[in-house]
């Protein structure tokens, strides 16, 4: 996955994709501060937390957005039609977009990014 469709899903879940910009208020403490929203953490603090959307966690957290939507019907259409003959053992099973073999999810967490891609869904 690209930085590109990273940006993409952060942005669909409605989080911000921190820049962080670090700064030494004097010779002991010093602070990191989002240079898009403002958020800012001091030294010891962790200060990186992109996701990587490669862990189930991720994936799971996209589908609640794409359900929270009322997206999901639309969703899992689009994923069989471009998705089904690879992934779908059967069409009435949703089973195989959630990687139960505990294995694909940066590829389920992709299948998001295309869907978006393809047209506005917010």
């Amino acid at each position: 996955m690209n930085n590109t469709d990273r940006k993409l899903l952060i942005k669909y879940l409605g989080e911000c994709n921190h820049q962080w910009l670090f700064t030494r208020l004097s010779s002991v403490d010093g602070m990191s501060v989002c240079q898009i929203c403002g958020k800012m953490v001091w030294d010891g603090e962790k200060v990186i937390n992109r996701r990587t959307f490669t862990t189930r966690d991720d994936m799971m957290d996209l589908y609640g957005a794409v359900v929270k939507a009322g997206k999901w019907d639309e969703f899992a259409q689009y994923c069989y039609e471009q998705h089904g003959e690879k992934g779908a053992p059967c069409w009435d099973d949703d089973a195989w977009l959630f990687c139960l073999s505990g294995e694909g999810y940066e590829d389920r967490c992709q299948m998001v990014a295309e869907w978006i891609k393809e047209a506005s869904h917010e």
